[in-house]
């Protein structure tokens, strides 16, 4: 039996592990007439919504476009735990978040080299995500060797990774997300839509995404639908904007809202959806 994962199994900037259980309720109470239908997660990130839809419907077509490379990283998730393994004694004996010192620092940052002229494959964003401070993130082998201080973000050994069966009966594509969803032109399809949000850190991201590309995809929009965004981008001042001027594909829309940080001056994002009124079936 497949493990049902609350959070991705390696980490990713921007998952909605403080969403998911909000996500899955509103899955099984307002998309219920899509069990055995198409889903379609067009900016599927870390793939944690389209696993859980697969959990709660696994009679449903879930499409997970691995927007941002995810699979790649999962698919060397037994070398990243060697590593991990090899970094441990220069780790496991600091308290949380407690400094490691320069000769540890020194030895990790060379198990790394070492284990990388062997031909492995290094998760920088992993990696970065155990030795950084708050949940920092390097994307790459000279944004990691640019942090001056590493810091052991847990209690004791680091952390093994496992990812099995996580994406086990989900459908993976790696596409260019709006010629994604034209695919489907006039077929029943529920879009999940997870874009890079407009005036947030989009660091994260391997592509660039700006107002362009977000007003391309609001003309593509249609319900039924769930699309995340947040205050920051002054999402909900849009919509109203939008149904003012009679668009109808936001009329009627519904919301659900979710603090995913802890700043104590950290504004909401939001999950905007549409159930769509004709059934399947």
């Amino acid at each position: 039996m497949i493990a049902k994962f609350s959070r991705a199994p390696l980490p990713f900037q921007g998952q909605k592990r403080n969403f998911i259980k909000q996500f899955n309720e509103l899955i099984k109470d307002e998309f219920s007439r899509y069990r055995n239908g198409i889903f379609i997660d067009a900016f599927g990130g870390s793939g944690l919504l389209s696993h859980n839809i697969k959990q709660i419907y696994p009679s449903a077509r879930v499409i997970y476009n691995d927007y941002d490379g995810y699979c790649e990283r999962l698919a060397h998730i037994e070398e990243t735990n060697e590593i991990l393994r090899a970094i441990n004694p220069h780790y496991e004996k600091y308290k949380k978040n407690e400094p490691l010192d320069a000769d540890d620092k020194s030895a990790i940052t060379q198990i790394l080299d070492d284990f990388k002229n062997k031909g492995f494959y290094i998760d920088w964003l992993t990696f970065s995500s155990v030795l950084f401070y708050g949940g920092g993130y390097a994307h790459d082998e000279v944004e990691f060797k640019k942090e001056k201080r590493f810091f052991s973000t847990r209690q004791g050994a680091v952390l093994q990774y496992n990812a099995k069966g996580y994406l086990e009966g989900v459908e993976i594509v790696c596409k260019d997300a709006m010629e994604l969803i034209k695919e489907f032109d006039g077929q029943e399809v529920v879009l999940v839509l997870d874009p890079p949000y407009l005036q947030t850190d989009k660091t994260g991201y391997k592509c660039f995404w700006g107002l362009r590309d977000f007003l391309k995809l609001i003309r593509l929009l249609r319900e039924p639908f769930i699309f995340f965004s947040s205050e920051n981008s002054d999402i909900l001042a849009y919509i109203d904007d939008r149904i003012e001027c009679g668009d109808e594909v936001f009329k009627n829309y519904k919301i659900k809202q979710a603090s995913l940080s802890n700043g104590a001056k950290s504004k909401p994002d939001y999950m905007i959806y549409k159930s769509g009124i004709r059934s399947l079936f």
